[in-house]
């Protein structure tokens, strides 16, 4: 994420903070909005006033590989 490594299979949470901050301040969560690339299922992207939630719903057993774009307005 934005040069952060992130393994969701271990932890599925990223904070914004120390060695993984990965969003300069003055951002403002509540105006994300996401773009998927790649992907095979939909993501669904839910702004809120101090946090980020982004899901994948993938379709099909087996592993699949998604990019997709989070931007702030």
């Amino acid at each position: 994420m934005n040069g952060v490594a992130w393994d969701v299979t271990g932890n599925t949470d990223l904070t914004n903070d120390g060695k993984t901050r990965f969003l300069p301040d003055g951002v403002r969560m509540d105006r994300a909005l996401g773009n998927k690339l790649t992907g095979r299922g939909a993501i669904l992207v839910r702004a809120y006033a101090t946090y980020v939630t982004i899901s994948i719903s993938d379709p099909l057993p087996g592993g699949s590989p998604y990019e997709f774009v989070v931007t702030f307005r």
